[in-house]
């Protein structure tokens, strides 16, 4: 059958010589990539045998041409159905891998010709003496789909885009990818782990088309639906939760400090977070943590929160109890409040003169004094304690009346 044409029926994972004699698509010599193609629907080879090698039961051929579609097995005659079916191996001489990715993609019936080699090549190939060649695979881009996870630890979070290493293990080649979403900002990456929070997910799904040329590897697309879901919305639950988780939580990294400022919040987290990128401000910060936690004090917070004077003094954070020290106005002086988030406690007010030097000679007290409390309990401060303090206890009895209360108290101690 030497230089006979027949046609390789292609279909699935199968290749057909004949219609009883079948074989596993890695059969075929024609390299990895090509082997992982499935053909939902039949396609076909028209190839030319060059040489047989009977001990092997191998031919290598050539492609004359590459078909979209089925065709017909059963017009041969009994001796060469006899010779095909002891082939196991087919080596081809000649892919145009463009060609074949064309075929094994469903559509209109196609055929696409082959390159001649002429007639020297034949006559080479009846040399007794050559040995059969590696196949050939002609430098023509080859487009392939790729779907894989990645766990969300390995996703880098960048301005506009995440980024991760992704390997290729036919090339065994690493290459970084980038999905890009305008609401991602750098600062997410020290809290990418709330992002898998409130996705309800570890890792991403990831969706890519690569282009491979000889040894290289280009990605052309890739998206990822988790990465797409990131959107405003999804932000601000993030906030939310880390909010939740770091006031809930939060155990104080410092032992010798014991308020924070805005941006001491977070950077006693991590150095890497930027809390102005999350948060424009300090009050920002508190009305945000208000309205997650279903505080108890809830209306005496955002009522402090509107009369602290941020331009004087930066808010302060404490924890264990969360609880937060203002800094609001009077007539005469100015006054220190000491507010929990929900644990039932009095506000503790310390009047101070108005003088930016007096004011942060008193603060350092009462931080002194809050640190006191916080390891002696508040009734040994109360009991042995020599300083100028009010307090207004709180009406649980009903939210709206017992704020109304206490805004009344309030502001007749603000002289």
């Amino acid at each position: 059958m030497i230089h006979f044409e027949i046609n390789l029926l292609l279909h699935e994972k199968s290749a057909y010589l004949t219609k009883h004699k079948r074989l596993d698509i890695r059969q075929l010599d024609i390299g990895k990539e090509l082997q992982k193609r499935c053909f939902d629907a039949p396609a076909h080879l028209t190839i030319r045998i060059l040489k047989h090698f009977p001990e092997e039961r191998k031919i290598n051929v050539e492609i004359t041409s590459y078909n979209r579609g089925a065709c017909e097995l059963d017009n041969l005659s009994q001796e060469n159905i006899d010779f095909l079916k002891s082939i196991e191996i087919i080596n081809f001489n000649n892919i145009n891998t463009t060609s074949f990715f064309s075929i094994s993609r469903s559509g209109d019936p196609i055929t696409i010709k082959s390159k001649q080699s002429g007639p020297v090549y034949y006559k080479g190939w009846q040399t007794a003496e050559l040995q059969p060649s590696r196949i050939k695979v002609e430098s023509i881009p080859i487009e392939i789909y790729k779907e894989f996870t990645i766990p969300f630890r390995k996703i880098a979070f960048n301005d506009g885009f995440v980024s991760f290493s992704w390997k290729y293990k036919e090339l065994k080649k690493n290459i970084i990818l980038e999905i890009f979403n305008e609401h991602i900002v750098k600062e997410f990456e020290a809290v990418k782990n709330y992002f898998s929070r409130v996705l309800k997910t570890k890792k991403i799904k990831v969706k890519a088309k690569f282009e491979i040329f000889e040894e290289d590897i280009t990605c052309k697309e890739v998206n990822s639906p988790e990465i797409e879901q990131i959107n405003s919305d999804i932000i601000e639950a993030v906030k939310d939760d880390y909010l939740w988780q770091q006031t809930r939580y939060r155990k104080t990294f410092d032992s010798d400090k014991v308020s924070y400022t805005f941006e001491e919040y977070f950077n006693n987290q991590t150095n890497e977070l930027k809390p102005e990128r999350l948060f424009e401000s300090d009050v920002q910060l508190l009305d945000r943590i208000i309205k997650i936690s279903n505080s108890k004090h809830y209306l005496q917070l955002t009522f402090l929160s509107k009369r602290h004077l941020s331009d004087t003094m930066k808010l302060r954070f404490i924890f264990n109890p969360f609880s937060c020290v203002f800094l609001i106005e009077g007539k005469e002086f100015s006054y220190f409040v000491w507010e929990t988030l929900d644990t039932e406690e009095a506000t503790y007010i310390w009047q101070s003169d108005k003088s930016g030097k007096r004011l942060k000679e008193t603060f350092e007290k009462i931080e002194s004094i809050i640190n006191e409390i916080k390891l002696s309990g508040r009734n040994k401060y109360l009991t042995e304690n020599q300083d100028i303090f009010q307090r207004i206890y709180h009406d649980y009895s009903d939210q709206r009346k017992g704020f109304l209360k206490w805004k009344r108290e309030l502001e007749s101690k603000l002289i």
